[in-house]
Formats: C-alpha cells, sequence, structure tokens
C-alpha cells in the first residue's frame, strides 16, 4: 500500500475516534516478520481485527520452469506467512476473550487458476481453505471467524 494511501486510511480511522498504527512488514523474513502482530496488539491495547493481504506471484511464470526456490518464495509469502499472522492474531483474540475476524485476501485464481502462476493459485487457494482456522476436524471453538475475500488479478 502506498505511503499516502496508508496515511489517508490512518486519518479515516482516526477521524471517527479510533486508534491505529502504521507498520511496514516484509513476509520474506519469516517467522520472524510475524512479530509485527504482538508489537501492534500490545502498542495499541488489543487485537480486534486481522488482514491478511501480502501476495507475491511466481517469478518466471511457468510450471515446467519454476524452480523449487522459486516455489518456496511464493508459498512462504502467501501462505506461511497468512498462516504465521493468522496464528499470533488468533491467539491474542483468544486470550483477550473479546474474538475477533481474520481476514484473508485471496485470490480469484483459487477458482480459476491463471497461466503461468501455479505457485501463486496453490498458495491463496490453501490460503482461502477454512482448514487452516479448524481444530479436530471440527468448527472453531473460539470467538473468533475466519472469513475471505477473492479479488481479481490486481496489479500492484
Amino acid at each position: 500500500m502506498a505511503g499516502s494511501c496508508r496515511r489517508s486510511t490512518l486519518a479515516a480511522v482516526e477521524s471517527v475516534g479510533r486508534r491505529g498504527e502504521i507498520r511496514q512488514q516484509d513476509l520474506t523474513n519469516l517467522p520472524q516478520a510475524a512479530d509485527v502482530i504482538d508489537e501492534l496488539a500490545d502498542s495499541l491495547g488489543g487485537l480486534d481485527v486481522l488482514v491478511n493481504n501480502a501476495g507475491t506471484g511466481d517469478p518466471t511464470g511457468e510450471f515446467l520452469e519454476l524452480s523449487y526456490g522459486e516455489w518456496r518464495q511464493v508459498i512462504d509469502t502467501n501462505l506461511s506467512g497468512a498462516f504465521l499472522c493468522s496464528q499470533r492474531a488468533a491467539r491474542r483474540m483468544v486470550e483477550a476473550g473479546n474474538g475477533g475476524r481474520i481476514i484473508n485476501i485471496t485470490s480469484v485464481h483459487e477458482h480459476i487458476p491463471r497461466t503461468g502462476a501455479s505457485a501463486y493459485c496453490a498458495s491463496k487457494g490453501f490460503a482461502a481453505s477454512r482448514a487452516l482456522f479448524r481444530r479436530n476436524g471440527s468448527g472453531s471453538p473460539y470467538y473468533w471467524s475466519p472469513k475471505r475475500g477473492h479479488p481479481g488479478h490486481l496489479p500492484t
């Protein structure tokens, strides 16, 4: 998100009497990148909502040419990053006992695979899976509920 967009979003949050903070996060630095969830929760006095909106695409664009390292880069950013941040947020929400929302921005390509994006489509498809939020094969016993959004391809 561009700097001016981040600042205008923060201003909108503050204009309705709420507190917010802006933090930069690099999901290529795992698992340490998820530390920002705890930092923000501590700074703001809790956590009600997490929006996982990070994503990166396949560097080569071709399945037959995609190296394991490139596959891991996409899976780590799009899936492992979402998992680690969701887990940290869910722990905070459960600990506080107030519930909350976890929103994973996935992709329409979880349903309609895009040519040349095998790792991207796989990562976004699993990130959309409610399997991330199941416990012992049943629904979550906690007060938070995972949601997802899946826009089309957006150049960012």
